[in-house]
């Protein structure tokens, strides 16, 4: 019996399905714990078919990865059309990040919450290439972030003590802590209007700039 050419659309199918259920399973069971039998029982899948799709674990986190940090640089990407001032565009992309974590949760832990391999990890192997790929894309992030900042200093002609660099980790590490703090739930448990605290921070971070602009600490 001659053997059915899957579509590629069908194909993509069948991916973002393995993806989807690869997503929640590292976030429930660890990466250590992850295995591609455990992921085909989920599924209703053998792990002989999923090999049809990917060749081991490792690849299938690493488009995990370099998905979600594709869908980052989407929302950035919608912030970049919107205006072209780049304060603005600051505050825009501290928005996006906090709603990206919040609504991609299983991604953003995979991506940023689960002590995973990372690209040194796959130097010298097969799937350093694709682990390439994936720092590539994660770095754009950040790239994109500390050129923004580099864009409102030269702009406004702002007085900075440190690096644009430095300042875009600065953000990134203030986000990460409040939707880490969203995620385990802690922030709902010291206070009422969790939101309300969400809104001032943000706020708080996109201006930073602004007020350095006017001479205030």
């Amino acid at each position: 019996m001659p053997r059915v050419t899957r579509q590629p659309e069908e194909i993509q199918s069948v991916k973002e399905e393995i993806l989807e259920g690869a997503t929640d399973l590292i976030c429930s069971a660890g990466f250590d714990a992850f295995s591609m039998r455990k992921l085909g029982e989920r599924l209703g899948m053998t792990a002989a078919n999923i090999y049809n799709y990917y060749a081991n674990k490792n690849e299938l986190y690493l488009d995990i990865q370099t998905r979600g940090f594709l869908l980052l640089n989407q929302s950035f990407a919608l912030v970049l059309e919107r205006t072209s001032d780049p304060v603005e565009r600051l505050s825009g992309f501290v928005w996006a990040y906090v709603d990206f974590g919040l609504t991609h949760k299983d991604y953003y832990d995979v991506m940023l919450g689960k002590d995973t391999p990372k690209y040194t990890d796959y130097v010298g192997t097969a799937l350093e290439p694709v682990a390439r790929r994936e720092k590539e894309t994660a770095v754009a992030v950040i790239d994109l972030v500390e050129r923004i900042i580099s864009d409102a200093i030269e702009q406004r002609d702002l007085d900075m003590p440190f690096s644009a660099r430095v300042y875009a980790i600065r953000f990134w590490s203030n986000l990460h802590g409040l939707v880490s703090l969203m995620h385990t739930r802690v922030l709902q448990e010291v206070t009422e209007d969790a939101q309300e605290i969400i809104d001032a921070i943000v706020d708080e971070i996109g201006q930073t700039l602004l007020r350095r602009q006017k001479g205030l600490p």
